[in-house]
């Protein structure tokens, strides 16, 4: 369709319908073409009243219908384009329709309240399960975690525990009196040093378990293996 002098009609360029024969056209079968079986002839004036983005909207861009029409063909839900000419200027129309009862099936078909409950019913499935797989995964790891920092506790404890120990008893010792001759003295001298470094060791093995990632299990049996030799040596007469 083209525009014309009066804003409110459109006049027809080609139509799809002309290349029917009579018998196409007489779709009702009762050998005579009726008003809603004519065809429309090329100037033919259409109102467009009824579907105002017709002379505006869709001279710009493309646009559909957001509503049924009606005209004297039927009912319909259309669509349009702008045809443009070599300079870019629109001097006319496409419009393709189709029966507001095809697209209604359709449409019904497509979004019909069954078929969005159950797909609402599929992504709600979905997304739990995610949710669920993704919570149980995080409490396993808090549950790991949990469980490393009780290990490391005991470990850290029975570690300290015998530097400690060293210590005490050295600073006792000296502090009365008990280790008064040079012999002592260095001996006294060589134990505390060895226990500040074994405090330095827990120390750095201690920063070094709080950047753990949870799953470098080689530093809890270090750990763990080291506070074993030092136990026993400690059990030995």
């Amino acid at each position: 369709m083209r525009r014309t002098e009066n804003p409110q009609e459109l006049a027809f360029v080609l139509d799809n319908d002309m290349l029917l024969t009579p018998t196409e056209q007489d779709e009702n079968g009762n050998g005579t073409i009726e008003p809603e079986e004519d065809i429309s002839e090329p100037g033919e004036p259409y109102d467009i009243t009824g579907v105002p983005l017709m002379g505006t909207t869709v001279f710009e861009q493309p646009a559909s219908d957001d509503a049924i029409t009606y005209d004297k063909w039927g009912t319909w839900i259309s669509a349009y384009a702008p045809i443009r000419n070599g300079s870019g200027s629109a001097v006319a129309i496409l419009g393709i329709d189709m029966r507001a009862d095809q697209f209604l099936v359709m449409t019904g078909s497509i979004l019909s309240p069954t078929r969005l409950a159950l797909i609402l019913l599929g992504v709600t499935l979905v997304a739990g399960s995610f949710l669920i797989f993704f919570w149980r995964r995080r409490l396993r790891l808090l549950q790991r975690l949990d469980a490393q920092r009780i290990a490391l506790v005991t470990i850290a404890s029975h570690k300290l525990g015998g530097p400690i120990a060293t210590i005490r008893w050295w600073v006792e010792a000296l502090s009365d009196g008990t280790a008064a001759n040079r012999k002592q003295s260095d001996e006294a001298r060589t134990e505390l040093q060895n226990a500040v470094e074994r405090l330095s060791d827990v120390t750095q093995h201690l920063d070094d378990a709080t950047t753990m990632d949870g799953t470098d299990l080689d530093l809890w049996q270090h750990l763990a293996e080291e506070t074993k030799r030092e136990i026993d040596a400690r059990k030995t007469p």
